[in-house]
């Protein structure tokens, strides 16, 4: 049997914020930020984009994303391109960002 990792779980089963309080607390704690139109937000771990989604289209700020997994990536593409978003992704580690 082939072993995953928890990581290659997620994205097998396409699991939208994993992470302790989910996206509404994403949103409670992006409320408390002041966010311009100058500033450029780090999607490190992005998932399936949903965050990345959310910032980019509620605001002014340019959105750039990464992951490590494949399967995320093309999950996170689909998603942007569903809200038809242009949010650059990225294949990274986060310890060797390509920037």
């Amino acid at each position: 049997m082939n072993k995953s990792t928890y990581l290659e779980r997620l994205a097998e089963q396409g699991i939208d914020n994993a992470h302790p309080g989910g996206l509404q607390l994403t949103k409670s704690l992006l409320k408390k930020e002041k966010i311009t139109q100058d500033m450029i937000i780090l999607d490190i771990g992005c998932g399936t984009g949903q965050t990345s989604a959310y910032i980019a289209g509620n605001y002014p700020c340019k959105v750039v994303a990464i992951d490590i997994n494949p399967t995320m990536l093309e999950r996170a593409k689909a998603t942007f391109d569903n809200f038809n978003l242009e949010i650059p992704l990225f294949k990274a580690n986060a310890i060797r960002l390509p920037f």
